[in-house]
């Protein structure tokens, strides 16, 4: 069993994904998200006074707040072991520094030029919510201390929490514009009022009823510390437009309910046409004729493997528990009008599609496959149920058979290669298959940009769609390949006499002088030595991290500690003047990591967009053989660099074979 994913189309502009768990015991950690007393909130809004009436889980395992160690060495402040560190902090966001260890905890302070002390302090911990963009510093009594930058976003590095799911609300200054909401038109279902972060609606309406504040689920509510989620993503058609259509946007909702009949919800998000949550794909999709090239996420608790001490809390006990029969109750509302008149915002829904989705996926036994043939050079692509072919025909024959249904299997194929760190499309088709369900299709790829393509992904939909009642399952598979040259435009042959005869040449060397010195020659050359160099085949493993750092007698000297991303989740931070980023490359083992050793590379490239920037520089405190590599992006590069391409990545070159080994993205502050 493995992740499944369920579609439906909500509007012409949205189709839901619901991506579930895999509900295997063994690796249901996976999908875990811990609680913890340090930004992790479970929170909780009751709309009546009684926790038995609807309730609503807002920022469910999200992270408010980022944590920083402070402590000293050499007569400076050291926040997480670095001393002097500039931290770019973002605004809105809550950040907990531990002074404990201090001496005098009470005198660390945090200082604006023009205000004085910002932030507060007690029982050992420093709190700093910047609500301003600018210029600060954090000070203690005869120690150095650094500085801190607030900007719209922080510095991912070391500045972001480890969690977040979707499900909270964002409108502060230079955030996206994501709210939550509640209904307060009980007769018509068609009015709600919009929660913001000031939590005005919910603290100062006399007509509301509910809570004034979330209410924070704490370790002795959930002494599990884990929760179990599930996926949902709204994909969004490519150049969607809410706005032109005549709307202000739409509520999502995800329901559940209570025996006594009382639904709950997991999330109640509002996407209006200002707001800017949503998330670029990198491997856009076509489903149904529309391609989808964005998306909103949003993690929920899971309703299979749910953890008893969350639902206990969440929903009570008696006729107050969660209905053990219930499933996600799905609503989509489009927003026809806003209105702020009354100093509240409130949304008035127009159209409404409403579906129920099941606990648990009833098709998740069915599976596409797209692997590569063992007996030629080509693809094959097939649908499987309970990993057989042979059990995938069976299947639709026996709905044939039994019910009458006609049925037809679509194979959507799209091609994508990979250009510096994009994947452009540059092939799509769709198969037809009306019998012979145990029969693979065979597909064989033409890489159109051999000469610069770095990697080709296979995107593969299996669509079963029953004609008769007009539903369809969907299963998406994808195959990556970066061995370019096999599936190239052209094939290369030999070309044989028709006799087949093998022809036998010789060559001897008279033993002349001449000769004799050659053979001496060549007999006093050291032997072939052979020099191992890293390919990178296990690539899904790769991690890195990186730093800027200043230039001290030829030593690179570290600005911030080295903090790992997976392949994709890294931002680089670049200054608009000349940069200095020490890279250091390793490979998840288990939960281990090993640092892979550059030694033996011939050339290591960055890639920024467009712009190739080799590694030419060697200093002291760059060590290759502990996977370190730095690279020297100057003021004259920043001001080439296209806005519109925000990704970067690292590359080997060995001879004539380029293996990119990451990609991230850039961003320019300052």
């Amino acid at each position: 069993m493995a992740q499944s994913s369920k579609y439906a189309k909500l509007d012409n502009d949205v189709l839901l994904e619901f991506i579930y768990h895999d509900q295997n015991p063994t690796t249901i950690s996976n999908y875990q998200i811990e609680i913890d007393d340090n930004g992790s909130h479970v929170l909780a809004l009751n709309t009546t006074a009684s926790t038995s009436a609807t309730r609503h889980l807002s920022n469910e395992l999200g992270a408010l707040v980022v944590n920083f160690d402070v402590t000293t060495a050499s007569g400076a402040l050291l926040v997480e072991n670095f001393a002097s560190r500039t931290l770019v902090l973002g605004n809105g966001k809550t950040y907990k520094f531990d002074v404990s260890a201090l001496a005098t905890p009470v005198d660390f302070d945090i200082l604006d030029a023009n205000s004085g002390i910002v932030g507060t302090y007690a029982a050992g911990v420093y709190t700093f919510t910047p609500t301003t963009n600018g210029e600060y510093t954090y000070v203690y009594p005869n120690l150095v201390g650094g500085k801190i930058t607030v900007n719209n976003t922080a510095n991912p590095l070391y500045a972001t929490a480890d969690e977040e799911t979707g499900n909270d609300i964002r409108t502060g200054v230079g955030q996206p514009e994501r709210y939550q909401s509640v209904l307060v038109d009980g007769a018509s279902k068609s009015k709600y009022a919009l929660l913001d972060s000031t939590n005005n609606f919910i603290q100062n309406n006399v007509d509301w009823t509910g809570s004034n504040s979330f209410i924070q689920a704490t370790a002795g509510n959930i002494p599990s510390g884990t929760i179990t989620y599930d996926t949902v993503r709204l994909h969004l058609r490519s150049g969607f437009s809410f706005d032109a259509r005549g709307y202000q946007g739409f509520l999502f909702q995800i329901a559940v309910n209570r025996i006594s009949g009382i639904q709950n919800f997991f999330t109640s998000i509002v996407y209006l046409n200002q707001s800017s949550f949503e998330i670029q794909n990198p491997q856009p999709f076509i489903l149904g004729e529309t391609m989808y090239s964005k998306f909103i996420e949003v993690k929920i608790p899971a309703l299979v493997g749910m953890d008893a001490d969350f639902e206990n809390w969440f929903f009570g006990t008696g006729t107050d528990a969660l209905d053990t029969n219930s499933n996600y109750e799905i609503t989509f509302k489009l927003i026809e009008t806003i209105d702020s008149s009354t100093g509240y915002t409130y949304i008035n829904t127009a159209q409404e599609v409403a579906l129920t989705l099941p606990k648990e996926d009833e098709f998740q036994d069915i599976a596409a496959v797209v692997e590569e043939a063992t007996d030629g050079d080509y693809f094959k692509l097939y649908g499987t149920k309970d990993s057989s072919i042979a059990n995938f025909d069976k299947y639709i024959t026996d709905i044939q058979d039994t019910t009458g249904d006609s049925i037809t299997v679509f194979h959507d194929i799209a091609v994508y290669e990979q250009i510096t760190t994009f994947f452009d499309k540059t092939y799509e088709m769709s198969i037809v298959q009306v019998e012979n369900f145990d029969e693979a299709i065979p597909f064989r790829p033409i890489i159109q940009n051999g000469s610069s393509a770095t990697a080709y992904n296979i995107d593969y939909t299996l669509r079963i769609y029953n004609e008769t009642k007009n539903t369809q399952i969907v299963k998406r598979a994808s195959y990556t390949s970066y061995d370019i040259g096999k599936y190239g435009k052209k094939l290369q042959s030999l070309s044989l006499p028709s006799s087949n005869s093998v022809m036998k040449v010789y060559n001897t060397l008279p033993n002349v002088l001449e000769n004799r010195q050659i053979t001496e020659n060549l007999a006093s050359l050291p032997s072939n030595q052979v020099r191992f160099v890293p390919v990178f085949i296990e690539r899904l493993n790769i991690v890195t991290g990186s730093t800027t750092v200043t230039i001290v007698d030829n030593e690179a000297v570290d600005d911030s500690e080295f903090e790992y991303y997976a392949e994709g989740d890294a931002l680089l931070v670049l200054s608009p003047y000349d940069n200095y980023i020490k890279f250091k490359i390793a490979k998840l083992n288990g939960d281990d990591l090993v640092a892979i050793s550059l030694v033996s590379v011939d050339k290591i490239v960055l890639n920024l967009g467009r712009h190739p920037i080799d590694n030419s520089l060697e200093y002291d405190n760059v060590d290759l053989n502990e996977g370190e590599i730095m690279f020297k992006v100057d003021e004259k590069t920043i001001n080439k660099l296209d806005p519109s391409t925000k990704g970067f990545s690292i590359s080997i070159v060995n001879g004539l074979d380029k293996t990119r080994i990451y990609f991230g993205q850039w961003t320019i502050e300052g």
